[in-house]
């Protein structure tokens, strides 16, 4: 198949990452090794443009309208990335062009209103679309300009712009990180731009750059680079074609961009008559419209985490699981949960619980099925208490491990990456985790404090730094996993604890005081069970969406890599 013909119907591919911006690469990569379009016999061959080029410098050195250029050193074969075909010349840049030589334009000297400034800021990244074209009338400049000029190439030489390149349609001036430059009237300038676009000399670029606070391509460097030259007629032939395709690149995005909001648009709307429908008949209704359309609906990561968070909600809402009238109320676990924790006082186990205030009607976010209630967490749990301070050593052979802030991820507590404290120091034995504990991130960034983690190793063998609170319950009347997901559910997130975060400097805190007068809408015992046995089976489908994803978008990127190796193979 005609390879042009191919790139046409290239848009199956696209759902990759980055799938259209790696058919953009695909194509300038074609293009510069000679197989977008055929070559032509006819065609006068590059070396003939070679000497005409070397006749026009040689002129306009005459007329002294340039400097007579230093001859750069011959091109060797370890320079030469790939194959060309017959026709083509290996050149370099600062042979063919006139980079580096740039008329200079002062403030004083520039008074027409009309005239272009170009800045970075004007050329979109990866496409080198001009978003703007700005006045001198409004954007008036106080240091030296570079002067171009209509079919003049416009190449950005700062990282990470080294892929902003247009060809200007009329005279101007721009900044200095911007170098205008032409190749004497016989090379295409579209061509030029295209080329300097390709995937080779973009790496050429970023390996020659040089500077620390702001790398840049040197006009040295740049003129050292090699250019693969293709006949003139050649070169038009491969402009109209890379236009032509990159117009299909452009339809291709607008077209995935509607897909995009139309599906998101669809999962949003799903999610949300999830969220907030009326009746357990109605969740039933959108859940199996959800499961109907999975595929569809959740086809990014991003997508299956919403969905994620909408389960939690709707677990902690009591719609997720139906209520039995036989479960005992939760106004009576809640008695029994007090009775046992003056219990463990008086046998002198746990400190005196905190008498806390009555909850108020407008602290209550949500109404709640028959036999829940709402309770301050400080209520339920048998106490909390912050970790140790103690410094910790990651090399220390034989200490305990001590979990930290990023320990805590997706609910779990991760076992990875630990620093230890001697099994002499004063945080052990009152500090050791016991199964089922709760850590809550106290201290972190706003997105991450109040992330919860569920401890589910042995009991009396890793404790917990500062930065965190253990949140020890009595399990016997409490299930730690329907508290873990309660409070890492959107609803604990956004009515408990986002309002009432303090932020310094870089770090977010939320104290144990609050933690303790948070609110939990808490089910009967029996339905808590229920509930993490419900959402146990709807995360396991929602890991399972995720790995398709994922599985689905690389299966996508290893075709579309495995046919540009196929395309480029037979000339390595």
């Amino acid at each position: 198949m005609d390879t042009a013909l191919f790139l046409e119907q290239f848009g199956h591919l696209t759902g990759s990452p980055d799938g259209i911006q790696k058919l953009r690469s695909l194509i300038l990569d074609l293009a510069v090794r000679g197989k977008l379009v055929e070559q032509s016999p006819n065609d006068e061959p590059a070396r003939e443009l070679l000497k005409r080029i070397e006749a026009e410098k040689k002129r306009l050195v005459k007329a002294g309208e340039i400097k007579k250029s230093k001859r750069l050193p011959p091109i060797t074969d370890d320079e030469i990335p790939y194959p060309i075909p017959y026709s083509w010349q290996w050149v370099r840049l600062g042979d063919v062009t006139n980079y580096g030589n740039t008329d200079k334009a002062d403030p004083e000297e520039v008074s027409n209103p009309e005239l272009w400034v170009l800045d970075l800021q004007d050329i979109e990244k990866v496409t080198s679309k001009l978003l703007q074209k700005v006045r001198l009338a409004d954007r008036e400049f106080q240091s030296t300009k570079n002067v171009f000029y209509e079919g003049d190439v416009l190449y950005g030489k700062l990282r990470p712009y080294l892929d902003k390149v247009i060809v200007a349609d009329e005279m101007g001036i721009t900044t200095t990180e911007i170098i205008p430059f032409n190749g004497f009237g016989c090379i295409s300038p579209y061509y030029i731009r295209w080329y300097m676009k390709s995937h080779n000399f973009i790496r050429y670029a970023n390996n020659s750059t040089h500077g620390m606070n702001l790398p840049r391509l040197s006009t040295t460097n740049a003129q050292l680079a090699v250019l693969a030259l293709p006949p003139l007629a050649e070169q038009q032939r491969i402009v109209a074609r890379v236009d032509k395709l990159m117009e299909l690149c452009d339809q291709l995005e607008a077209e995935q961009a509607e897909r995009d909001y139309l599906r998101e648009r669809a999962t949003k709307s799903t999610l949300y008559h999830l969220s907030n429908s009326s009746s357990k008949a109605d969740v039933r209704k959108y859940w199996g419209y959800a499961e109907q359309h999975f595929p569809e609906l959740f086809d990014r990561v991003s997508t299956v985490e919403d969905l994620r968070a909408t389960i939690l909600q709707l677990a902690v809402q009591g719609r997720l699981v139906p209520q039995n009238p036989d479960d005992e109320p939760a106004s009576e676990l809640l008695k029994r949960i007090e009775s046992e924790k003056k219990r463990l006082y008086e046998a002198g186990e746990i400190s005196k619980p905190k008498k806390l205030s009555p909850i108020d009607n407008e602290e209550i976010p949500y109404e709640l099925p028959v036999g829940w209630e709402w309770e301050r967490l400080g209520n339920i749990f048998k106490e909390s208490v912050y970790g140790t301070s103690e410094k910790a050593s990651a090399s220390l052979s034989g200490g305990v491990p001590v979990y930290g802030m990023g320990h805590i991820q997706n609910g779990s507590v991760i076992d990875r990456n630990f620093k230890y404290l001697p099994q002499t120091s004063d945080a052990i034995p009152k500090l050791y985790l016991q199964t089922y504990d709760l850590l809550f991130n106290r201290t972190n960034s706003y997105e991450l404090v109040g992330k919860t983690g569920i401890f589910l190793g042995e009991s009396d063998t890793r404790t917990f730094a500062s930065y965190l609170i253990r949140v020890a319950l009595l399990v016997e009347f409490t299930s730690p996993h329907y508290l873990n997901y309660y409070m890492n559910s959107p609803v604990f997130r956004t009515t408990q604890i986002e309002p009432e975060i303090t932020q310094q400097t870089n770090q977010a805190n939320f104290n144990g005081t609050k933690l303790s007068n948070t609110l939990v809408p808490f089910p009967p015992l029996d339905e808590q069970k229920r509930i993490v046995l419900k959402v146990n089976e709807l995360m396991e489908l929602c890991d399972q969406l995720a790995e398709e994803v994922e599985y689905s978008r690389a299966l996508s990127g290893r075709l579309f890599d495995s046919i540009v190796y196929h395309l480029f193979e037979p000339s390595m």
